[in-house]
């Protein structure tokens, strides 16, 4: 498992942009390089390798793992804490991060996102109950979700 960690590092990691690409650096030539970050019929591939990477940081200890791990999530945490239904796997991933150990105020990817992170994780969008989601006409007024008091 270590051996695909390093490939995923080797072969999906930007260190310039902190984030995990669909395609490989050696993949064909493209404009740029494909990156979904949200949930489909399929997890995110980034989601995914994070959850990996974290998991992985954790058994091994590896601090470039979870580092990495720690960059991707800042990346978009601004999203999923305010999309967080198309976020699962992100989400999951966030509850591992925090959950490890790993979770550090001071976090190296920026304060703000630690708070967003935080603020999501406290709200409960894990445990979400579908009576939270907008109607149509609720959505349409700009009302994203029905938080619980």
């Amino acid at each position: 498992m270590v051996s695909e960690a390093e490939e995923i590092l080797a072969r999906f990691w930007s260190e310039e942009d902190g984030v995990l690409h669909d395609a490989a650096v050696d993949a064909e030539a493209l404009f740029m390089r494909p990156r979904d970050i949200m949930d489909n019929a399929t997890p995110s591939g980034g989601a995914v390798a994070t959850l990996v990477l974290l998991r992985l940081a954790a058994f091994t200890g590896e601090s470039r793992y979870r580092a990495a791990a720690e960059r991707a999530l800042a990346t978009v945490t601004p999203y999923a804490t305010r999309y967080p239904t198309a976020f699962a796997m992100w989400l999951q991933a966030m509850e591992l991060f925090r959950s490890v150990g790993a979770w550090d105020q001071s976090m190296q990817a920026g304060e703000m996102a630690g708070r967003e992170l935080d603020a999501c994780i406290e709200r409960g969008w894990a445990n979400m109950d579908i009576d939270m989601l907008p109607t149509m006409q609720e959505e349409r007024a700009g009302v994203q979700l029905k938080l619980p008091e």
